[in-house]
This record gives structure tokens, sequence and C-alpha cells, in this order.
């Protein structure tokens, strides 16, 4: 996890500190993030220690920390920024309804239909978490040959998309999956906790 956090800041730290994106000068920064997930605030203050050593100032950088349902999070009228940075499907989510942006970054997405909804735009780039299920289910079953029951915890907007990669993956890579759908955050260590003594892996 470590490892991943650093990648994850310099390629932030390479973005800002040219000051500059696709030739633009980049003077307005908005940053969103889940204000109740460790990690995103962990890439918080790297993002923000980037933007101060390259003489950012606060007044040019905006954030917004996101927590609960999307009807507590907050109002903030068409935000313009030169420069977006989504940590998270909720947080890119948040920037593609409410932020009129030149250019946006995202990183930690594992949605992806938020995904492609911000790639149709043309301006946003970034990374997410998820890997076909087809292609997990192959290298789990070339790792681990004896597993038999294995559990999937996803929310309930995923939900569709993984059925449909389940319809597609070829039987002989299939094995029991054990699907629970969650609708926040909070409840995935509980559900976790339940499944766990039924299952023999998690994906």
């Amino acid at each position: 996890m470590r490892g991943l956090i650093v990648v994850i800041l310099f390629s932030c730290t390479l973005f800002f500190s040219t000051r500059v994106y696709s030739g633009e000068p980049v003077s307005q920064v908005l940053i969103a993030y889940r204000d109740d997930i460790t990690i995103h605030k962990i890439l918080l203050n790297g993002l923000m220690a980037s933007l101060k050593d390259d003489y950012f100032t606060e007044k040019k950088v905006k954030t917004i920390g996101l927590t609960g349902d999307k009807d507590t999070w907050p109002l903030i009228g068409e935000k313009k920024a030169d420069l977006a940075v989504a940590l998270g499907d909720s947080a890119l989510k948040f920037v593609l309804e409410q932020a009129d942006i030149r250019r946006g970054i995202y990183l930690l997405i594992s949605n992806p239909e938020i995904k492609e909804s911000a790639d149709r735009k043309g301006i946003w780039t970034g990374t997410t978490l998820w890997v076909p299920l087809g292609i997990q289910l192959s290298v789990i079953k070339e790792m681990y040959p004896n597993l038999k029951r294995i559990g999937i915890v996803v929310g309930e907007e995923t939900l569709p998309r993984l059925k449909r990669e389940i319809n597609q993956v070829k039987s002989d890579r299939i094995l029991p999956l054990t699907i629970v759908t969650i609708d926040r955050p909070r409840e995935l260590l509980k559900e976790i906790s339940t499944l766990f003594p039924k299952i023999d892996a998690f994906l």
C-alpha cells in the first residue's frame, strides 16, 4: 500500500511541478476527496505538500471533503478551476456534476461507469483500481487451484456491471461466487466479517 501511495504521489507531483497541463498554465486547483477514507486524506496531504512546494497559495487551491451520502454533499455552484483532482468514485462524480474545469486527474477509481463518464468529456486522465473479473478469476485459479468459494463485496451501483462481467466469463473460469452488496463504505468491514467464515478468498 505504501508503494502505491508513493507512485500516485510521484505522478501527481510530476503534473503539478511543471505548473502547466497540456501547455496551459494552472492557477486554480480543485481537489475533491472522501473525508471518511484514510488513504484519501493521506493523498490529500501529499498533494497539498506538492502544491505548496510549487508556490501554490491556499487561495489557489480549493479542497472539498465529502462524507456520508450524496444528499449531504455541499453545493458549490459550478466551481471553476483550471485543474481538478478527484480521489475516488464519489469525488469524481461530485466534480463531474458540480465543477467547471479545464482539465482533470482522477485517482483510485473503481467504478468503470463513472470513469467512462469522465473520459467522454475528453479532459480527464488518471488511474483505476478495477481489473476485469475474467482476469481476476484466471489469476486466482492459477495461484490457488484448490479454492472452492470466492466472496465479492460491491456497492449497489456496481452490481449490474459485475453481473454483466460474470456472464462474459468463460465457464471454465467460473468459481462459486458469493456476492454481497453494500450501500455505504462504513458497512464494508461488517460484511467482510460476516462473509469471511463462509468463503476461501475475497476478490
